[in-house]
């Protein structure tokens, strides 16, 4: 009886460990995406700074 309630205790804990992280994966990638968006969004700004700079 001890045993089986173990078990649902591992189990849950497992569970839970592989959920979080999980949501640490997902939030690196996507935190990694945003940093690579913003960086060429900045090139391009200061692209454009320098054509109009030169016209």
């Amino acid at each position: 009886k001890v045993f089986a309630a173990w078990k649902w205790d591992v189990g849950i804990s497992v569970s839970a460990c592989l959920i979080g992280v999980g949501a640490i994966i997902i939030a690196v990638i996507c935190y990694k995406k945003d940093s690579e968006l913003q960086r060429q969004k900045e090139e391009a700004a200061s692209e454009l700074q320098k054509v109009e700079e030169y016209a």
